[in-house]
């Protein structure tokens, strides 16, 4: 990479990091106001204490937070924990917010069963990712069931055991899904091992042939995310916003069986007591709650977000190019040194149906108007005697005007399609200025 290219790509990346501490340091007040409002409005002491502990484990890991990901991870935990109010105020009245099965199951003090599970999803990403040293000896699932420990948090909403459970599950697998430690730590397998496969629908299958745009993705099969390297994930995002390809995108299921059994050796207890089996069932069905249905469908949706902004960039990349390609192309140079270069004479055209309508001018080298010549009827495609007639006028008059200064270029401004025509139309006049010069040449020899 030249030079200068890696200046603006660190002043790009300085950008973007100073964006980023800056959005930290605001997040970090936000955070200490509502933690303080939302403290104070509490008054089970060990509901508080649980709160305190999640707020220092939020502020560290926004400490930490190194990209944008990562700060909206962790600003999505933060609000899944300390949610606002249950009204939110639309002009001057007031709504009631929705509310989610989790901040439900909150509310009902299922959070008190939860944390019967074991590890907590913090917990859990630690001895997953070893950023920090797990704690030594195996967890305690009590002596208790989990249907007799929830029989104790029976309500109007959740009238049995099982259904305690659920919700309880339901919290405990949320929280996992939203855990920033344990969401890069998927995230990483993801992206390396996570594959796109590709098939056309009924009408897919019709319409594209081998020569259609979308034939080279037609059937891709478990190609590599990290395998797309151009535009063509845009191709194969169109084609399914059309209905013409169905897209997959998944985790295989080698790198599943790898990623699960990781997940239960470092959240089950397999102690071998009864109590103790009950409980690891119960932290079984959150796991594969937490990662079939929060981690991976969430991890897809990322990655496409991720692929869309990749190919964005690539194109825009390559316009670049092409467009650094056009502008860096040196000045037009005469062939021969037999004259100079200031002596270059320039016809400028420019086509246009407005007011005035095509016109040409001249130019010296340093790119003074010389002459000008309004030609409006030049490009016209009618066919009939008058617009004909119109348009042998004004090449009589180009073809002069040509003549007479003799320009060494002519440019044509590119403003449309039309433009080409003006070209041919150019060509045309400068072929008749051809034969009319080797007529008088032959003349003039010809001549006594």
């Amino acid at each position: 990479m030249v030079w200068h290219k890696l200046l603006w790509a660190v002043q790009t990346l300085d950008k973007k990091w100073l964006l980023l501490q800056k959005r930290k340091v605001a997040l970090k007040l936000y955070y200490e106001k509502r933690f303080d409002d939302q403290n104070r409005s509490i008054d089970d002491v060990t509901r508080q204490a649980l709160n305190q502990q999640l707020y220092s484990s939020i502020i560290e890991s926004l400490k930490d937070a190194k990209s944008e990901k990562e700060v909206e991870d962790v600003d999505a935990k933060f609000n899944l924990h300390f949610h606002s109010g249950e009204f939110e105020e639309e002009g001057q009245f007031k709504l009631p917010k929705r509310k989610s099965l989790y901040s439900i199951c909150h509310k009902a003090g299922l959070w008190e069963v939860t944390s019967q599970f074991g590890r907590s999803a913090e917990q859990l990403g630690h001895h997953l990712t070893l950023t920090k040293i797990p704690e030594a000896g195996e967890l305690d699932s009590g002596k208790d069931s989990p249907e007799k420990v929830a029989a104790n948090f029976t309500c109007a909403l959740f009238e049995t055991a099982q259904d305690v459970l659920c919700g309880a599950r339901h919290m405990a697998a949320v929280e996992i899904g939203y855990e920033p430690i344990v969401r890069k730590h998927v995230w990483s397998i993801f992206m390396n091992k996570a594959v796109v496969t590709t098939c056309p629908t009924h009408e897919g299958n019709s319409i594209i042939d081998p020569y259609h745009q979308l034939s080279g993705v037609k059937w891709l099969h478990d190609k590599p995310l990290n395998k797309f390297v151009d535009a063509q994930w845009l191709l194969i995002q169109k084609a399914e916003e059309e209905e013409l390809l169905k897209i997959t995108i998944k985790l295989p299921e080698d790198a599943k069986k790898e990623l699960m059994p990781e997940a239960r050796e470092n959240y089950l207890s397999y102690c071998v007591s009864k109590s103790a089996q009950l409980w690891d069932e119960q932290r079984k069905m959150i796991l594969d709650d937490a990662f079939l249905n929060f981690l991976l469908p969430s991890m897809e949706k990322e990655a496409r977000s991720l692929l869309t902004a990749k190919a964005k960039n690539w194109i825009n990349m390559e316009y670049g190019k092409q467009l650094w390609n056009k502008v860096s192309v040196a000045p037009w140079k005469m062939k021969g040194t037999y004259q100079k270069d200031s002596d270059i004479r320039v016809m400028a055209c420019c086509w246009g149906p407005g007011k005035p309508a095509t016109t040409f001018v001249m130019l010296d080298s340093s790119g003074e108007l010389v002459d000008d010549l309004y030609a409006g009827s030049i490009s016209v495609r009618s066919q009939g005697v008058a617009e004909q007639q119109l348009k042998k006028n004004d090449q009589q008059r180009v073809l002069k005007f040509m003549t007479d200064h003799l320009p060494h270029v002519v440019c044509i401004g590119a403003s449309n399609y039309n433009c080409r025509q003006l070209k041919d139309d150019i060509y045309e006049i400068i072929f008749l200025q051809a034969c009319s010069l080797c007529y008088n040449n032959e003349h003039h020899l010809s001549s006594p």
